[in-house]
């Protein structure tokens, strides 16, 4: 991510600050720059992209197949996933809107951030079952499994210590 990168809470008070400040008011975005902490020229830059990006997505040339509009869409193929890793490179974790838009524009951004939910769970599984298990994780059911032979037990043996006579 940039440097100058918005966070997703930053872009709501962007979002809250231009509806307080009305339009007509002469210094418009010096005041939300101050309110949000930003430069004059990074507020305008960023309200320029965020209507930009209205805009495309409302004049988008973009013909949606049947499965987007009715919701039947099978699996994430290879290729939608490779995109959706792009995306993930590119604009960040949690910038669904942008992955889906420029990335991955055959999904939405709810389906985006299922997938991507899905793809960190797994990989903190992995991650998980490449740690070293402890001795503590073996189980008498595990044991059992792996044909270990146990020593006889203290209770098989006679207060003496020695092994019980065949009778």
């Amino acid at each position: 991510m940039a440097a100058n990168a918005w966070t997703i809470e930053e872009n709501e008070e962007l979002k809250n600050a231009v509806q307080w400040y009305p339009a007509y008011l002469p210094n418009r975005f010096e005041c939300i720059a101050r309110c949000l902490g930003k430069s004059v020229v990074d507020v305008m830059k960023h309200y320029q992209d965020m209507v930009d990006d209205l805009l495309e997505t409302r004049t988008s040339p973009i013909d949606f197949p049947y499965w987007m509009i009715y919701g039947i869409k099978p699996s994430w193929d290879k290729e939608e996933h490779e995109h959706f890793l792009n995306g993930l490179a590119k604009y960040g974790r949690g910038d669904w809107k942008h992955i889906s838009r420029k990335s991955v524009m055959t999904r939405t951004p709810m389906q985006v951030a299922s997938h991507a939910q899905k793809y960190f769970l797994r990989q903190d599984v992995e991650e998980k079952a490449k740690k070293r298990s402890s001795i503590h994780n073996i189980t008498l059911i595990d044991h059992a499994a792996n044909n270990v032979n146990t020593p006889q037990s203290d209770l098989e043996y006679s207060t003496l210590g020695q092994p019980p006579s065949d009778q």
